[in-house]
């Protein structure tokens, strides 16, 4: 999985896991499993989440603007290597940038401003732009977010479309190291699954027609928002707020 830059538009729909079966057959009629799900099995994703002491990326994010960013580092499976990106929405077309570094690097990167050792020019403009945000906002991390994931997508190589679902989406604001699940909370109610739909151009009919004869609306959820606001509360009532 190679360094990437690119723009596309992402939906997203809460359902459960009854939909996510009837789902599950209809997709496979028309879509691959993703080179992760071996043998239609899930994998493991986890995100740091970066964010100023004062939380100003998120909050700013939950206000709904035209443009938002967020700033985190990802791992997929067993990979050894990790994304550090830069996501960004901006009037509904969510823009991505990030490169492929080892954990130690990405900790050096964040914590002392010590850039990767990158030859190509793209790689080199990733990592000036991650680096004017780490220093703008003074990022630390503020959460750890995991989940586990079923994707599909297109048979045909030239067409991006690819439907994902996540599961078991699991929090901490503590401890913040991959592969260690102890000490999160559940986000979710554990019937509920978060479906993405992205591609950078349109949904095709079929799956236009999956999701009106199933009655499946799209639903403004975000992982890391809805912990935020979960974050909120609870410290709004440790200090009698609410």
């Amino acid at each position: 999985m190679p360094t990437l830059s690119f723009k596309r538009v992402e939906q997203k729909f809460l359902i459960n896991l009854e939909t996510y079966e009837i789902l599950k057959e209809a997709l496979l009629d028309k879509l691959d499993y993703d080179p992760f799900c071996f043998d239609g099995a899930s994998y493991l994703i986890q995100n740091i989440y970066y964010d100023s002491v004062n939380n100003d990326l998120i909050s700013h994010s939950i206000s709904k603007p035209s443009f938002k960013q967020k700033i985190r580092l990802r791992k997929y499976g067993n990979m050894h290597d990790v994304f550090l990106e830069n996501k960004s929405k901006i009037e509904g077309v969510v823009k991505k940038r990030r490169i492929r570094v080892s954990v130690d690097e990405a900790s050096d990167f964040v914590f002392h401003h010590l850039h990767p050792q990158r030859d190509s020019y793209l790689d080199q403009q990733i990592i000036a732009e991650l680096d004017y945000l780490i220093r703008y906002y003074d990022l630390v991390p503020a959460v750890y977010l995991a989940y586990d994931r079923v994707a599909f997508m297109s048979k045909d190589p030239q067409d991006d479309l690819r439907v994902s679902f996540d599961f078991n989406i699991r929090t901490r604001r503590k401890n913040f190291v991959f592969d260690d699940e102890q000490n999160t909370t559940n986000l979710l109610a554990p019937d509920m699954v978060v479906m993405e739909i992205k591609t950078s151009t349109v949904f095709p009919l079929w799956l236009a027609k999956l999701l009106s004869n199933h009655r499946i609306y799209p639903k403004s959820v975000s992982k890391y928002g809805t912990e935020y606001m979960n974050y909120l509360m609870v410290k709004g009532e440790n200090h009698g707020f609410f």
